[in-house]
């Protein structure tokens, strides 16, 4: 990530607590955070612990980031690299000031405990694609814990009002000096990255698994991470029913969530993807965003490519989409797992409706030299639209066009800035962006455009099926 011109190596930085940090944090940082934000990141992270202080004294607690540089040995871009790995895991809260020259103040914050990090989808997918299937497992045996189950024991520990004696009246009226604690010593808390937009119905949900062996509490305990299954994969209650039946202990009952995580990924990977309903409507991203100035006018398509195109937009999830993308180019193509995380981080942000994002998967591939969807790119895309102010896939391709014809605001202000500089130094202009872009036009075959409708009609047979259900 480009690092702002205004963080330099002489500004001041202290590291100040928002939570405990223990033993457990530490052994948690090392299994499952490092391998997801790198050594550099993990390295800095100890260090900020190891410079915080619980009362902090800004005149005398403040550094330059140099020290930090020659702690690390790295360079002011790694460290800023390094930095906003923590800021997106939810490790730092970093704040900003100007007295004499611009500060820093890094708020420390501890992992979260090991069981909500698994429970949380998006963590569990970031580390399972980075270590892999095996190391995963043996990850989550490293973290189970065996408490007392046995039939054959019965628990003898005594309450409290059997060892201690308290007043009724101190009870229910504390002393002020109790009641006051309790603000001052709560942790701020860490927060947890989280994927939203899919609701499921759990009644409907329970219902259809109820006939298998599933233990009992198992959907209300998993209930987090399954709502991010279905939203990132667009899975609905009848597919993650049949999802869940197969990562069942066929003894205990137990859900697996690893397994159930692993096999979704799979099915997606042998190019069943059109078993998953796309779920989710242009509606919700309108409503989230219902206080934003919108600045992009809907329009209709240009042509029936685009027409073609807007319907697969609005029937598919990013995942379904990117794959049947590729593969109408060419048979062999398939999605790789860098474009899958550019999609995820993309969709994670929850700025665009997934019918949104894929009219941005087909702007890049078209544009694209080598046929493969760039973050950098998806990145430049999605802050230019949301600055625009788009939210629906018809502003998003009023913006392709208007960007084609270079009636962009930024474009606009861009004309502006050449011509009231002239002989200055201009800003570098993305291909895509300049006035006498046109993107490319690849031919489609017959026998591939008979396929793609084919898909399309057996979607819409689907579609109507399950209605009539």
């Amino acid at each position: 990530m480009q690092r702002p011109a205004s963080f330099q190596p002489q500004n001041d930085y202290l590291a100040t607590q928002a939570t405990e940090y223990s033993d457990v944090d530490r052994r948690t940082l090392t299994y499952l955070y490092q391998p997801i934000i790198g050594p550099v990141a993990t390295a800095l992270y100890t260090s900020l612990w190891a410079e915080s202080t619980r009362h902090p004294v800004f005149s005398q607690d403040r550094h330059p980031h140099t020290r930090l540089m020659g702690i690390l040995g790295v360079s002011i871009d790694e460290l800023y690299d390094a930095r906003v790995r923590l800021e997106a895991m939810q490790l730092v809260q970093t704040f900003s000031q100007v007295d004499q020259q611009r500060h820093y103040v890094y708020e420390m914050h501890a992992p979260v405990t090991p069981g909500a990090f698994f429970a949380d989808d998006l963590l569990g997918i970031l580390l399972f694609d980075t270590v892999g299937e095996e190391r995963y497992e043996e990850l989550v045996h490293e973290f189970e814990l065996t408490p007392v189950r046995r039939q054959d024991m019965h628990n003898v520990s005594l309450q409290f009002s059997d060892v201690f004696n308290l007043v009724a009246a101190q009870a229910t009226q504390p002393p002020a000096a109790v009641s006051a604690a309790k603000d001052a010593v709560i942790p701020a808390g860490t927060g947890s990255p989280e994927i939203a937009g899919v609701r499921l119905d759990w009644d409907l949900l329970a219902n259809l698994v109820g006939n298998t062996n599933i233990q009992s509490g198992a959907l209300a305990q998993n209930q987090h991470a399954l709502q991010q299954l279905a939203g990132f994969y667009g899975l609905d209650e009848p597919t993650l029913a049949a999802q869940i039946g197969q990562a069942l202990d066929l003894l205990t009952g137990k859900l697996d969530m690893a397994r159930l995580r692993s096999n979704v990924e799979q099915q997606f990977e042998r190019g069943h993807t059109r078993h998953f309903a796309p779920r989710g409507s242009d509606a919700t991203a309108t409503s989230t965003n219902a206080n934003a100035q919108v600045t992009v006018q809907p329009s209709q398509p240009s042509d029936q490519r685009e027409q073609e195109m807007l319907t697969r937009a609005k029937s598919m999830t990013p995942r379904e989409f990117i794959n049947a993308a590729k593969q109408a180019r060419d048979s062999r193509m398939f999605a790789s797992r860098s474009e899958i995380k550019a999609l995820q981080r993309l969709a994670d942000r929850g700025i665009f409706s997934p019918a949104t994002i894929n009219v941005m998967v087909d702007y890049a591939l078209r544009t694209s030299d080598n046929g493969n969807v760039s973050e950098k790119f998806l990145d430049l895309l999605a802050n230019s639209w949301a600055q625009a102010g788009v939210h629906t896939p018809e502003q998003a391709l009023t913006q392709i066009h208007e960007y084609a014809a270079g009636n962009t605001k930024q474009q606009q202000r861009s004309k502006r800035r050449s011509n009231s500089k002239r002989g200055g130094r201009s800003e570098p202009v993305p291909e895509w962006a300049k006035n006498d872009y046109v993107a490319p036009k690849e031919a489609v075959s017959a026998d591939t455009q008979a396929q793609l409708n084919a898909q399309l009609q057996e979607l819409a047979r689907k579609r109507q099926q399950k209605k009539e259900q």
